[in-house]
């Protein structure tokens, strides 16, 4: 230990007395960190101490598509209900509904996903009916 005679006066110091407060190696490291941040705010000038200010970034929404069911005169409805329920997880009546509108329309959207699901859900799709040897076709196209 040792007196440094910087700090303000406590006591008397061991060391030859005078007058002073007996600090260890912690408080040392304190004292010549704090000395050091006083040199480096002394040394930063005006221009440096303006704010600056981080452009945030909005994390944007992934643009949806929306899975097609296009109707064909060959598969047949059990099928394509079939097809529905197992790739697109809708319930009975809901896959008979979205069946029955793109046979009579002609198209019918199935679900609303992401990009890559969206097609991802498209070709099980297709590939499943195509697998049973039917036509049975979906398509993608980005939602308005």
């Amino acid at each position: 230990m040792f007196c440094d005679r910087r700090l303000p006066h406590a006591g008397a110091c061991r060391a030859g007395g005078r007058r002073g407060i007996i600090v260890g190696a912690a408080t040392r490291r304190i004292v010549a960190l704090a000395r050091q941040a006083n040199l480096q705010a002394s040394e930063v000038s005006d221009s440096d101490t303006r704010l600056r200010t981080k452009a945030r970034r909005k994390t944007q929404r992934p643009k949806l598509h929306k899975v097609i069911l296009v109707n064909d005169d060959f598969t047949p409805r059990e099928f394509v209900v079939a097809v529905l329920k197992a790739v697109f997880r809708v319930n009975e009546d809901q896959s008979y509904r979205i069946m029955m509108t793109a046979h009579r329309r002609g198209v019918c959207v199935v679900a609303v996903y992401t990009k890559d699901v969206a097609e991802t859900k498209a070709s099980e799709g297709t590939e499943a009916g195509k697998a049973a040897g039917y036509p049975l076709m979906f398509t993608t196209e980005p939602e308005e």
